[in-house]
């Protein structure tokens, strides 16, 4: 029993731990077919899995329905008891379950709960479909015990099962927001190769009107609307044997040019305040 305990408790898929247990079973009780049956949440249910020795006796994936069922019936099973059936010929039986078992060929049975955190998850059932059969105290025991793991195992794949799930939501998720990290970054490599572009653009432009505004010996300059001199063509500064910083940043009437005549002076910051009230 020890042994069959370990090898369904080695694995966390649960396909593979409800086949272990019924081939293991069978093994070791040498009956005619072992079989899980999983209840679905109304207690109807359908056989998962099956180990056999004939295929004749195969009943897979058949939803089972008791015609005699009776929802108090599951009491004793969810009390973890065990039922056995040595003879279903000379078992108390009602006419109705008696041939309901007979339709699948069971002579006896032994019907071991499978509580999945205290919960009623299933039933393990070994048939014998060939005789009778006198199920001993050590079977029964150790079919029990067998159950309880097979229990935590099946808890257990459940937890890991939901755990999957709960990953590939996460990974689906930070795919999701990863593709739009990228994108961000994409636009904004876009944007900046753009900007990057018209910057150029400007600067080109700014190189050329210099350099076409310092072919022209003619003085052109750009003022503020207070008159402050902020941009020169080069050439008349050449000629005038001045620097930049002689000039840019002061008023237009005090540069160099009109230092000769306060009259000029006074005329120059007439004409820009008069300017400025009409384009103001």
């Amino acid at each position: 029993m020890a042994e069959i305990s370990l090898q369904i408790r080695q694995s966390l898929e649960l396909q593979t731990i409800l086949q272990t247990t019924t081939d293991e079973v069978q093994k070791l009780l040498q009956c005619d077919r072992v079989l899980l049956y999983k209840f679905d949440p109304d207690w109807s249910g359908e056989v998962v899995v099956e180990t056999f020795i004939d295929p004749q006796w195969s009943i897979l994936g058949q939803v089972v329905h008791d015609p005699c069922f009776e929802t108090c019936w599951l009491q004793p099973y969810q009390e973890n008891q065990v039922k056995t059936i040595a003879d279903v010929n000379t078992a108390n039986l009602t006419p109705c379950h008696a041939e309901f078992l007979a339709g699948f060929q069971v002579k006896a049975n032994l019907v071991v709960p499978i509580l999945c955190t205290s919960k009623l998850w299933g039933l393990l059932i070994c048939h014998n479909c060939i005789a009778p059969r006198e199920w001993q105290t050590q079977e029964i025991e150790g079919l029990q015990q067998i159950a309880v793991h097979v229990g935590i195992a099946i808890h257990q794949a459940s937890l890991l099962a939901e755990l999957q799930q709960e990953k590939a939501k996460l990974e689906a998720v930070m795919a999701t927001r990863t593709e739009q990290l990228e994108q961000t970054n994409l636009d904004l490599l876009i944007e900046v190769r753009e900007r990057s572009k018209l910057e150029t653009i400007v600067s080109e432009s700014e190189k050329f009107l210099r350099q076409v505004l310092n072919s022209i010996f003619t003085f052109v300059g750009v003022l503020t609307c207070e008159g402050i001199l902020i941009e020169a063509n080069q050439p008349p500064l050449d000629i005038a044997g001045i620097t930049r910083a002689d000039v840019i940043g002061k008023h237009f009437a005090d540069t160099y040019w009109w230092e000769y005549s306060p009259e000029a002076q006074a005329k120059i910051r007439a004409a820009i305040k008069h300017f400025t009230r009409i384009f103001h």
